[in-house]
């Protein structure tokens, strides 16, 4: 209950759209000034859709795709990186054993 009275249900999206901002600015310092203009213009422009047609919460669901897209492209980024750095080492020891061999 709230000191006012009256009960509050609903957290306040203020603090939660950091965390798409970090994770879309990659935690770039100029990346986070405009990854926060980006979600603070989808969220100010998702109060003002026209709920006839569109629930006002789609705003939100835009931001949540973007928090899944980032994180599957920090994901992706490290699979594959982990791909390639396999790879190499794969081929070093491949070229290191045939050095040994022609050297027998």
């Amino acid at each position: 209950m709230h000191p006012s009275g009256t009960r509050r249900t609903a957290l306040p999206a203020i603090g939660f759209n950091g965390i798409p901002v970090a994770l879309l600015a990659l935690s770039n310092p100029i990346g986070v000034i405009f990854a926060a203009l980006f979600v603070a213009h989808i969220s100010v422009g998702g109060a003002y859709l026209p709920t006839k047609y569109y629930q006002p919460e789609i705003a939100d669901l835009i931001v949540a795709v973007i928090i899944y897209l980032c994180a599957f492209v920090t994901l992706f980024k490290g699979i594959v990186a982990n791909l390639f750095k396999s790879k190499k080492e794969q081929k070093a020891n491949a070229n290191a054993d045939n050095g040994k061999e022609e050297k027998k």
